[in-house]
């Protein structure tokens, strides 16, 4: 059972081309090693923002 997955970067953009060439860079950077969350907030007067999160892969427990 996961219970906590520790958040390793935010990163909000305006644009979502732009979101995902940077979320890419990220997971390059980590190894290929992090979860990724994307969700989109979107405003009446401004533009949307749109987010990527990525989080740790946890350790897998060991077999009892």
């Amino acid at each position: 059972m996961i219970l906590h997955m520790q958040e390793i970067m935010r990163i909000v953009d305006s644009d979502e081309r732009s979101l995902a060439a940077r979320v890419e860079t990220a997971l390059a950077a980590l190894g290929g090693r992090a979860v990724v969350s994307r969700f989109t907030l979107w405003y009446t007067t401004r533009p949307p923002a749109h987010t990527a999160v990525l989080r740790a892969v946890p350790e897998p427990e060991p077999l009892q």
